[in-house]
């Protein structure tokens, strides 16, 4: 993006008080935009945990991808946002419900749209392992 610098993430690490791997993450993946992401961090705290401890994949993200991105469902996000399904889809499944509540909250699902959506995508990928057995 227009005025994309690497060396940004230092920045964001020490304006924002993320990880160094996170603040990586953010700039690489979203260039310019990521000081966006990064800020949202202020406005909900929460949103700066990670979405499961061995990667830097932040909740702020999943915030991001719903209100800029348009993204719709939780696999819109874990996979073809994020990519953690193509990466570790053990760890997509722990990172699961906790997209699915932030979502929930965002477009206004109903506990049971949650639900089904938590459902819907934990059968797909169970499906994928054991394809992969």
């Amino acid at each position: 993006g227009e005025d994309y610098a690497f060396e940004d993430w230092k920045i964001i690490q020490t304006v924002y008080r993320l990880a160094k791997d996170i603040s990586k993450h953010l700039i690489r993946k979203y260039g310019s935009r990521a000081h966006k992401v990064a800020r949202m961090t202020q406005e909900n705290s929460a949103w700066a945990q990670r979405l499961v401890e061995k990667y830097p994949f932040i909740q702020a993200e999943v915030i991001y991808q719903v209100r800029e991105e348009m993204a719709i469902t939780v696999r819109d996000v874990l996979a073809r946002r994020i990519r953690l399904e193509i990466m570790d889809w053990e760890a997509t499944q722990e990172a699961l419900p906790i997209v699915a509540s932030l979502m929930a909250q965002e477009l206004g699902w109903t506990s049971e749209q949650k639900q089904q959506q938590i459902e819907d995508y934990q059968a797909q990928l169970q499906s994928f392992m054991k394809a992969a057995e």
